[in-house]
């Protein structure tokens, strides 16, 4: 298709078709700026409701794949600073995530113990392994970790030294 020969467009002038950057209105006076009670542009108002539910999703998955990084033969520089800012973004927006490896665990503890797994050589109940962390937004829990818990090996029954069946009978 042929242009017509009078209307020549510049030629740093963009097609009509290709998308264009937002451009204020022309009634806008001055570019966008932030009202002096918040620190960001573009920050959340203070009465908008957070998606909760949302929120605690992509934490945890942030979360599982700062896990998954750090347990990759060669870690990822890069990849591991970004999944720690990201949490550590959330967690300056008051959104908090907990792993509970290595700690104690104790009966009554705001966790779900999904395994209890017997291990040789210790003498109290201890978190394993964190399967989905403990999640707090504004100090409230809002998500329960779910952990495999390792639990004191059962000592065994002493045998009767005359048989050869561990209840102790007779055939």
């Amino acid at each position: 298709m042929t242009r017509p020969r009078g209307r020549r467009r510049p030629a740093d002038a963009v097609p009509p078709d290709a998308a264009r950057p937002y451009a204020a209105p022309p009634d806008a006076a001055r570019p966008y700026a932030a009202p002096p009670d918040t620190a960001r542009p573009y920050a959340v108002p203070p009465d908008a409701v957070p998606d909760v539910a949302l929120l605690v999703d992509v934490a945890t998955r942030i979360w599982r794949a700062r896990r998954h990084a750090g347990r990759l033969a060669e870690p990822s520089r890069p990849l591991s600073r970004e999944l720690d800012a990201a949490l550590a973004a959330l967690t300056a927006g008051g959104l908090v995530v907990q792993e509970h490896d290595g700690c104690r665990f104790e009966p009554g503890l705001a966790l779900i113990a999904v395994v209890h797994q017997p291990v040789a050589g210790l003498d109290h109940e201890l978190v394993l392994d964190t399967l989905r962390p403990s999640v707090y937004l504004g100090g409230r829990q809002v998500q329960r970790g779910e952990v495999v818990v390792g639990v004191p090996e059962a000592p065994e029954p002493p045998q009767d030294p005359g048989t050869d069946h561990p209840a102790g009978g007779s055939r």
